[in-house]
């Protein structure tokens, strides 16, 4: 179950990132869909994320430290690679069609710019690190895993796991309704997401529901898909769309439904064909659709 609706999941993200046109269906689809049902897609992630997490608590001693060093190399290492590639593409892109096209010149050549695009800073809002997810699902993983760790959480402590989930979700309340800074709400949304430790520590709690005991065949695929669409349908999409923004026509070419679909299916097609080449070659560690646990 899990597998197959993260897949459905990460084709709404892909829609989330399109950029719309001006005619009227495109207006209609920023509001119904784009700011509507595709806004479901993340919050799904860090939910499916922990009830695949809750597998492993309190299995032996010394799982913290695993799974900690696991999504090192399965969320950090491909985080920090794809940042390195995504930032000079960036700006170049922007570069460019300042220069050339009249467009905003909005990246700048300096140093700010470059730890927000790296990822390294706390405040840094999506358009800056496409990859925000990833660093965000890694911090969750290891305060999650510190709480289950402090409390002394195990399998069948449903008490806890419901306590847990509560205050976490009274603290993301509690931000919504007084939080009003743009940088606090950034480092609350992006860097140290409560909504996300609150659906993470909520998936641990469905667990049972959410996995079944037993995987189905098609599981290895639909998370290989998954996971080479997360983290490369960014740099593609910006590959593939830029040069035609830059010359004025976008709207042109892709003001239509069809045009428009086919645009998503291409990048969908390409991010999985990539890193499905990118996991037979010596890079597999980035592109893990063999790991049982994610």
């Amino acid at each position: 179950m899990i597998a197959a609706m993260s897949a459905v999941m990460i084709a709404l993200v892909v829609f989330i990132h399109l950029p719309l046109t001006d005619q009227p269906w495109g207006v209609w689809w920023r509001r119904w869909g784009v700011d509507g049902i595709c806004r479901l897609a993340v919050p799904w992630f860090y939910l499916a994320s922990g009830a695949v997490f809750a597998r492993h608590i309190g299995e032996s001693e010394g799982w913290y430290g695993r799974e900690v060093r696991k999504r090192v190399g399965s969320l950090l290492v491909p985080c920090f690679i794809l940042n390195l590639i995504w930032l000079p593409v960036m700006m170049t892109c922007n570069w460019i069609g300042a220069k050339y096209f009249g467009q905003e010149l909005v990246v700048k050549a300096n140093w700010a710019w470059v730890i927000r695009g790296l990822g390294l800073s706390p405040f840094a809002w999506p358009i800056d690190v496409p990859t925000w997810f990833l660093r965000s699902l890694f911090v969750v993983v290891v305060l999650m895993g510190l709480i289950a760790v402090g409390l002394r959480i195990k399998a069948t402590d449903r008490g806890k796991k419901i306590g847990v989930a509560a205050v976490l979700w009274t603290a993301y309340l509690i931000q919504c309704c007084i939080c009003t800074s743009p940088r606090a709400n950034a480092f609350f949304e992006f860097a140290v997401s409560l909504q996300g430790l609150a659906l993470f520590a909520t998936g641990i709690l469905l667990s049972p529901l959410l996995l079944s005991k037993e995987p189905c065949p098609g599981d290895a695929a639909f998370r290989s898909f998954t996971w080479s669409v997360l983290v490369l349908h960014a740099p593609i999409l910006s590959v593939l769309t830029m040069p035609f923004k830059a010359l004025g026509w976008f709207n042109r070419s892709f003001s239509t439904p069809p045009r428009y679909l086919l645009l998503w299916l291409t990048v969908l097609v390409l991010s999985a064909v990539l890193g499905h080449l990118l996991h037979i070659s010596r890079l597999r560690r980035l592109f893990p659709d063999r790991v049982k646990s994610n």
